[in-house]
C-alpha cells in the first residue's frame, strides 16, 4: 500500500507543476492585457491644448508648438498683450484682439531664448504634448482677502512656490468647474459655481518651467488662465474650514489688499527690492495638524532666482504669475471703489473689459498704473 503511494507521488507533482504553469500562463496573460490596457490609455489619454489662430474669424487654429513663446509666435515683442480666447472641452484657442483680455509671461520666458540646438535637444515626449491648459482660482473672501497657498516641496514642479489653487484641466469641465474642483481638493474649500458672477477671468499667464533656462531646458509649457471666485464667507470662517491635502500644499494664507500693494510694488519686472522684516500669517501643515505661523513676507517678494545653475536651488517665494493675477485683482479692487464713487453704473462684466484691456490709453484710466 505505502509502495503504491509513494509511486503516485510524482505524478502528483506533475500535475500541481501543470496546474502552477497554466496559473503563471494565465497571470502573464492577465499582465500583458493589463499593459497593452494601459499602454492604451496612454496613447489615447486625454489632454487639454492650446490652440493658436490669427484672428477670431478665422477657421482653422493650430496648436501652440512645446518650444514657442506665444507672445513671439503672434509678433509681440513685449511681455503683454491683448488676446481673445475660447474655450471648449479642453481646447482654448486663442487670437490676438484688442477687445481681448490680457496675456502675459515673465521677462525671463525661456522659450525665447531657446537656440536650433537646445530645440533639437529637448525631451521628446515634452515637446509631443504641445502647450497645455491650467487654471488658478483667487479665492476672495467677502471682506476682500484673497488666498494663496504653499506648493508641496516634493512636487515635481515649482517645489515650495506660493501659488493660488489650481492644477490641469480634466475631460469634459469648464474652466469653472476645473477651478472650483482644484480649490476644494487641495483646501477643502468649497465655493459655488454662482459666485464667480461676470467678469471672472483676471487674465492669462504664460508659464515655463522650470522658469529659466539655467536652471534646466523647459519640461512643462501651459497657458494659465486665473479666475476669481467671490465667497460670501469671511476669511476667518474659510480659514476655519480648510482642510490641507499635505500631497499637493503645505500651508495657506489670506493677503490683505495692503499687501496685496506690497507684493506689487517690490516687484518690478522681475527685479526683487529689498522690503522691512515684516511678517504675515498663515495656516502651515506639521505632521498633519493646521497650524498657525508667523513667516516672513520677504519670502513673498523675492523673485525666481537669476544666478542658479540648478533647478534644486529655486526657493519659496511668490510665483510670478501669482504676482500677475494678483496686480489684476488689486487693479480691479481699486477700480470697482473708483467706480463706485463716481457712482457709475456699469456693469462687473463692463468693468471686467476695461481693466484687463491692454493698449488703451492709460491716461484715460488711472487706475491701470
Amino acid at each position: 500500500m505505502l509502495l503504491c503511494k509513494l509511486k503516485k507521488v510524482p505524478r502528483l507533482f506533475k500535475k500541481l507543476s501543470e496546474v502552477s504553469l497554466q496559473i503563471h500562463s494565465c497571470t502573464d496573460v492577465y499582465c500583458t492585457a493589463v499593459l497593452t490596457t494601459r499602454r492604451n490609455k496612454m496613447t489615447s489619454q486625454w489632454r487639454s491644448q492650446v490652440l493658436l489662430k490669427n484672428t477670431a474669424v478665422e477657421a482653422e487654429a493650430a496648436p501652440a508648438n512645446f518650444e514657442k513663446c506665444i507672445l513671439r509666435k503672434f509678433g509681440c515683442e513685449d511681455i503683454k498683450m491683448s488676446v481673445g480666447f475660447e474655450y471648449s472641452n479642453g481646447q482654448l484657442t486663442l487670437y490676438p484682439s484688442n477687445e481681448g483680455i490680457r496675456l502675459e509671461h515673465p521677462p525671463g520666458c525661456p522659450c525665447c531664448f531657446l537656440t536650433k540646438n537646445d530645440i533639437n535637444n529637448l525631451d521628446q515626449a515634452n515637446q509631443a504634448t504641445g502647450v497645455r491648459v491650467g487654471v488658478s482660482v483667487l479665492v476672495q473672501s467677502v471682506d476682500k482677502k484673497v488666498l494663496i497657498t504653499r506648493r508641496a516641496k516634493h512636487l515635481r514642479t515649482f517645489p515650495g512656490v506660493w501659488v493660488p489653487p489650481g492644477g490641469h484641466m480634466e475631460e469634459g469641465e469648464s474652466l469653472e468647474e476645473a477651478g472650483l474642483r482644484e480649490v476644494e481638493e487641495e483646501t477643502g474649500l468649497t465655493v459655488a459655481k454662482a459666485q464667480y458672477g461676470e467678469g471672472l477671468v483676471l487674465g492669462l499667464w504664460e508659464s515655463v518651467y522650470p522658469p529659466l533656462f539655467s536652471m534646466g531646458a523647459p519640461r512643462r509649457h501651459h497657458v494659465v488662465v486665473y479666475l476669481l471666485a467671490k465667497s460670501n464667507k469671511t476669511f476667518t470662517e474659510l480659514n476655519s474650514e480648510l482642510k490641507l491635502d499635505e500631497s499637493e500644499v503645505d500651508a495657506a494664507a489670506w493677503l490683505d489688499d495692503r499687501m496685496v500693494q506690497k507684493i506689487c510694488d517690490s516687484d518690478v519686472y522681475g527685479q526683487t527690492i529689498k522690503t522691512p522684516r515684516q511678517y504675515f500669517e498663515a495656516t502651515v501643515l506639521v505632521n498633519g495638524d493646521h497650524q498657525l505661523h508667523q513667516l516672513c513676507q520677504s519670502k513673498l517678494m523675492a523673485s525666481a532666482p537669476v544666478d542658479v545653475t540648478h533647478e534644486s536651488q529655486d526657493f519659496e517665494r511668490l510665483s510670478s504669475g501669482t504676482k500677475f493675477a494678483l496686480k489684476q485683482w488689486h487693479k480691479i479692487l481699486h477700480a470697482d471703489n473708483t467706480l463706485s464713487m463716481q457712482k457709475r453704473s456699469d456693469s462687473i462684466g463692463s468693468l471686467f473689459h476695461v481693466v484687463t484691456h491692454e493698449g488703451h490709453k492709460p491716461a484715460e484710466f488711472p487706475f491701470l498704473g
